[in-house]
């Protein structure tokens, strides 16, 4: 690499390190799952209760007609967020990090009522290409900023990526994915 050519991951240290407040924040360390050439297991759901109860039986759970996380893709990174007064700076090399790092799709749970500054926010980053914005605001329950959807939205990631994706991550834009190589 020239001098004025630099790797994504220094970059975007270089890029929190400008900041003047202070961010902790949390690595984690696991192996890249080696990717899979079988197909996913069906998913199966049985709910049944004794007396005048319902029973209910599914051999998979359709979430929607049309699916935002791409077919056939590897690793896949969630998250959820709200726009506060810094969330937009951390994002940026929170975003371009875990592209470099081969994340193959960066979805983006947004809480708020209009979600696309976290899309203006990410614009010229690179990695944002692989980035898909989900708007994720529920009115009243949301304008609490108090986390009650943090649930719904793991659930919601979890149906979307079934069976689209080999390996799953979920992670705050505080926490950062030190991902290497698995056993071949």
């Amino acid at each position: 690499k020239t001098k004025t050519e630099k790797d994504p991951v220094t970059s975007a240290r270089e890029e929190s390190e400008t900041f003047r407040w202070f961010h902790h924040s949390l690595v984690m360390s696991c192996p890249m799952p080696q990717r899979r050439s079988s197909s996913q297991d069906e998913l199966s759901v049985t709910i049944s209760v004794t007396g005048d109860a319902v029973s209910y039986e599914r051999s998979s759970i359709p979430v929607a007609d049309r699916a935002f996380v791409r077919e056939g893709q590897g690793p896949v990174l969630c998250t959820m967020l709200f726009e506060e007064k810094n969330t937009a700076l951390i994002l940026r090399p929170w975003v371009q990090y875990h592209a470099a790092r081969g994340f193959d799709q960066i979805l983006l749970y947004v809480e708020d009522r209009d979600s696309s500054w976290a899309g203006r926010a990410i614009a010229d980053v690179p990695g944002a290409d692989k980035v898909t914005v989900v708007p994720f605001w529920f009115g009243n329950t949301s304008q609490q900023r108090a986390f009650h959807m943090q649930g719904g939205m793991l659930h919601h990631c979890l149906y979307q990526t079934r069976g689209r994706v080999e390996w799953l991550a979920v992670a705050d834009i505080d926490e950062y994915f030190d991902v290497f190589p698995g056993p071949s």
